[in-house]
């Protein structure tokens, strides 16, 4: 047996774990979101589904910590869960959801926060087929939204027209997640077909596709800041 003994950097390593005054209880978290947006957040809101008939985000004023209510105030148009949703970059009072209904919606919270459940939608975009996978806006134009779904489509949406602009169907699988680059002239998107693909959103077509990771769950991905470099995250075929 070899006497050495590898050192750790992080064998001392421990929580904190938060005051309870600065904490949010008593949420009824929906177990049904799957490798999506679990938790997001803006400078005035934070986005959680929870467990309802159908499919509820719930939406809480940053700082209004403690108990929440049993049922908090929520965007409840969704007919199945709440699978992914996006704050808008532009616009902190409006939120994109996306369903297993395959509905994507766009809400609009009120100045003060949002006080009752509402079911009404500012927009309801129709189109997808199957579940919505993956939501994203687009942080450089300010109306601009990506979508993608398990009937291996991703569709760009004009939210402020609520006209859908373009698709990209050059997929072999489930959309598993996506990403605009820092400028926004390009999208990278993870699939079920194991492959990252690089997309131009102008011309609907795909500019290069790898193999990143040989497994077939869930891969995510990332842009690093201002390059043109991204990272993802993935399994092996073990």
């Amino acid at each position: 047996m070899s006497r050495f003994v590898r050192a750790s950097k992080v064998r001392h390593l421990f929580c904190t774990a938060p005051k309870k005054e600065n904490t949010y209880e008593n949420l009824k978290l929906s177990t049904a979101t799957g490798d999506h947006n679990y938790i997001q957040g803006n400078t005035k809101y934070i986005g959680v589904p929870i467990a309802s008939g159908g499919g509820a985000l719930a939406i809480i004023t940053r700082g209004k910590f403690g108990k929440q209510n049993a049922q908090p105030p929520c965007l409840d148009g969704h007919k199945g869960p709440v699978l992914d949703f996006d704050f808008n970059p532009f616009h902190e009072n409006i939120v994109a959801s996306g369903g297993d209904d395959a509905h994507v919606m766009v809400w609009g919270i009120p100045p003060g926060g949002l006080e009752k459940t509402t079911s009404d939608p500012l927009v309801d975009l129709k189109g997808h087929q199957r579940k919505i996978t993956a939501v994203q806006f687009h942080h450089a134009a300010e109306h601009v939204l990506a979508t993608g779904s398990a009937d291996e489509v991703i569709k760009l949406w004009d939210v402020e027209k609520g006209q859908h602009k373009t698709d990209i169907k050059d997929h072999g699988g489930i959309i598993l997640d996506l990403a605009w680059s820092y400028d926004g002239s390009t999208l990278v998107s993870s699939c079920k077909d194991k492959a990252i693909r690089l997309l131009d959103p102008r011309s609907a077509s795909t500019t290069a596709k790898i193999e990143a990771h040989g497994g077939s769950k869930s891969a995510k991905v990332a842009w690093l800041g201002d390059t043109s470099q991204f990272v993802t995250v993935g399994f092996t075929r073990q």
